[in-house]
Order: C-alpha cells, then sequence, then structure tokens
C-alpha cells in the first residue's frame, strides 16, 4: 500500500510503500499531454410541437355536456336499485328449479358393428419394415443363383459325399429363411442381420458362369464361406 505522496515543482513524486518500506520516485506528467475524452451530452434537436388551434363549437360542447349528464344521472339511478334491492343470498343463487342429471341425460348412441381383432395382428417397427425391404433385394438375385447350383452340386458324382452334405444343410436353411422371412424377421439380432447381409454379399461376388464346367471351383468357393442361415429360429425376449 503506498502512502499520499506530495507533489513537487518538477513534477516528481516520492512515494513510501508501507508494508516493505521501500521509496518509489513517479514522474507526472503535464495534464495537457493527458487525453481526455470529450464527454459532453450532445444536445438533441426537437422541433417545437406546433398546437393548432380548435375553433368552439357550441353544439358539439352542448351535446358533450347532455352525454356526460346522462352517464352521471344511470349511474346515481343503479347505486339507488343496489342499496334498495339487495342481491339474494348465495343458497338461493345457486339452488333452482333445475332438471335432475339422470333426466338430462340423453340415451347413448348405437355403436356401429366393430369387426374382431384378428388373433394374428402383430404390430412391427418401422426399422423391421424396412429391412425386410432392403434385405428382399439382396435375397432375389441369391435364390436364382444358388436354386441350380445346389441342384447340379447335389446331384454331380465330382462332389464329394461331405460337400453334398454341407451343401444340402445351408441349402435346407436358407430355403427354409427365404420362405418364411417375413415371419422370422423379428426374431433376427443385429448380428444376425449383419451376418445375413455379409453372406449375401459374399455370394453375390462368386461368378457362377460355365456352372457344368466350373462346379468343383465354384463348390470350392462357396465352401470356404462357411455359410449357415440359421437365424431367427429363437424367440427373443
Amino acid at each position: 500500500m503506498l502512502a499520499m505522496p506530495k507533489i513537487s515543482r518538477d513534477r516528481k513524486v516520492i512515494a513510501k510503500e508501507e508494508p516493505l518500506g521501500m521509496y518509489h520516485c513517479i514522474l507526472l506528467r503535464p495534464l495537457k499531454e493527458y487525453k481526455v475524452p470529450n464527454l459532453r451530452r450532445r444536445r438533441l434537436y426537437a422541433p417545437p410541437a406546433t398546437v393548432i388551434p380548435r375553433p368552439f363549437n357550441p353544439e358539439r360542447a352542448k351535446r358533450r355536456q347532455e352525454a356526460i349528464e346522462q352517464l352521471r344521472q344511470r349511474h346515481y339511478e343503479w347505486a339507488a336499485s343496489r342499496k334498495t334491492k339487495p342481491s339474494p343470498p348465495l343458497i338461493d343463487r345457486i339452488s333452482g328449479p333445475y332438471q335432475p342429471l339422470i333426466e338430462r341425460l340423453q340415451t347413448p348412441a348405437q355403436l356401429e358393428e366393430y369387426k374382431p381383432v384378428p388373433s394374428d395382428l402383430h404390430f412391427r417397427k418401422t426399422k423391421i419394415l424396412y429391412r425386410i425391404k432392403e434385405y428382399e433385394k439382396l435375397f432375389e438375385p441369391t435364390v436364382e443363383r444358388l436354386t441350380p447350383f445346389v441342384k447340379k452340386a447335389l446331384s454331380d458324382d465330382r462332389i464329394s459325399e461331405l460337400e453334398k452334405a454341407r451343401i444340402n444343410a445351408w441349402g435346407k436353411e436358407f430355403n427354409d429363411l427365404w420362405v418364411n422371412f417375413n415371419a422370422r424377421a423379428d426374431k433376427l439380432t443385429n448380428k444376425e442381420w449383419r451376418i445375413l447381409k455379409k453372406q449375401l454379399k459374399a455370394i453375390g461376388r462368386i461368378s457362377f458362369e460355365n456352372l457344368n464346367q466350373r462346379l468343383p471351383e465354384i463348390c470350392k468357393e462357396i465352401d470356404a464361406l462357411n455359410l449357415s442361415f440359421d437365424y431367427g429360429t429363437l424367440d427373443r425376449p
């Protein structure tokens, strides 16, 4: 904390810092060197209001005075009626010769015949409906490719019995899933949806051209995918 200093003629001030006992020399500049903002308020010019005198009309003044007298007279009459005729008690105002509620009720309207709710009614989520439409577009070309392939592979002697057994296993699963896809779609988990899309796209990347000549090669490519379509068979809680 600095003590209050004294200003000398040469504009030097020696100030002492109380806690530490140190002295400070401060040189002050002339006042004209400080830039003091002009804080004068600007006067707003407002043109003087012009009042146009209105000529006195005795007829209009007479009508106005008569209206005031009529309003005053009606107020006096209303105040006098309030004093001579007191308002009835609340019990008399809220009770009256009203019709009972049972008599005011109308006969119930006749309801139209309604159809019973079907037992197989099932509400679905919107995302499930969108997924069914999306995956049907993936299933259709896959069915067209796998149908002749499975028939040819199961009847061809160049294919081993082990490969035929694997093709027959996932072929039945694929056919059952495709036939009942609309009913089993609600039971598929998000992981099963992803795996199913991955397998359908993997089958689409395999070339089925020259099926009779390239049948063993195609079987090896299909067998390397480890296909399984046993999805949506378990009931989810």
